[in-house]
């Protein structure tokens, strides 16, 4: 173990099906290293910026004026 949680893969699984998604378990180990570091990644995210900065506004790109 390195020191940080690991997901385990029955929630990974409940989380996609809460999503309209399958996943066997199988599929479900091979995604926990990629959710881990996406999720590290934006922990870092947050530590970097500051609490004040707001969010970005809702909806897509094409539908905001410049």
């Amino acid at each position: 173990m390195t020191g940080k949680p690991e997901i385990p893969e029955d929630h990974i699984i409940a989380l996609a099906r809460r999503r309209g998604l399958a996943l066997d378990p199988e599929r479900a180990a091979a995604l926990r290293p990629l959710a881990e570091s996406l999720l590290g990644r934006l922990a870092r995210f947050a530590e970097i910026l500051p609490r004040e900065a707001a969010p970005p506004p809702l909806g897509l790109f094409e539908d905001r004026e410049p």
